[in-house]
């Protein structure tokens, strides 16, 4: 259902995999989220939606007791779980101009899973009043960006044309350690044409760039990423089943 794993993005992590791994693109779109939007035509020229992407994140607190210091094979844990839910706001705005022309505006907020807490240790022979060892533990596996869109399409005749940029805010971005990163707001850019071949079927082609928003790696930190270039291919298809109309759609994305 979802892989969650943390790695030290410095020279930290020779002790642990000694690995570098692709910060946005590797393990990050390995999870669950969930979305639900409504939207309501407000006039005949203006349509409004709003929603929220959903995640869960976790505070975990554990109480360590340890018997005997020079043993740490043997230790009794007790363990406390709270889950929590985290939402992410969705919001968009379309209005329909002359000459079939159309502009939106959408916003997609910020939404993380992250698991805190800590744990306490006690150790056999220390004094009650002693303060406990405590460790912090603080991870965001999964983070998404804030991010501002602005699209445009134009229908010509069977044809409609398709542009949007979204100002992506990868400066807020936290890495798996929730630790704040050097990244760089970014502008990514779509093309797109539909052709529509017969009444109910449509067959759709985009391209799109992503620069990357990571800087260059010359100090402590290995981030590693690259800009990188999409192409897709998709249709829709209108079916009618038990007196209603369905619309079933598909495509295909690849990156390079």
């Amino acid at each position: 259902l979802l892989n969650m794993t943390a790695r030290y993005n410095d020279e930290r992590e020779r002790v642990f995999s000694n690995r570098l791994r692709f910060e946005l693109i590797d393990a990050n779109p390995q999870r669950f989220d969930a979305e639900l939007a409504v939207a309501y035509r407000l006039t005949e020229w203006a349509s409004f939606g709003i929603g929220g992407t959903f995640l869960t994140g976790a505070n975990v607190g554990t109480d360590v007791y340890l018997q005997d210091p020079t043993d740490q094979e043997n230790i009794d844990i007790n363990l406390d779980v709270r889950t929590e839910n985290r939402w992410g706001l969705l919001a968009g705005l379309q209005v329909l101009l002359p000459h079939d022309m159309k502009l939106g505006v959408s916003y997609r907020g910020p939404v993380s899973f992250r698991i805190s807490g800590e744990n306490r240790l006690q150790v056999n022979g220390v004094s009650d009043d002693a303060e406990e060892p405590r460790q912090t533990l603080d991870w965001t596996p999964k983070y998404s960006p804030g991010s501002l869109a602005l699209g445009f399409a134009w229908n010509v005749g069977s044809y409609q044309i398709a542009a949007d940029a979204r100002w992506v805010l990868w400066s807020d971005y936290r890495d798996s350690h929730s630790q704040r990163t050097s990244f760089n707001d970014v502008l990514q850019t779509r093309l797109g044409l539909e052709y529509e071949y017969s009444k109910d079927d449509r067959l759709r082609v985009g391209l799109g760039f992503d620069p990357t928003p990571i800087p260059e790696q010359s100090g402590r930190t290995n981030y590693v990423d690259n800009d990188r270039a999409l192409a897709s291919v998709g249709s829709s298809h209108k079916v009618e089943f038990a007196g209603q109309g369905f619309e079933f759609s598909w495509f295909l994305q690849f990156q390079v």
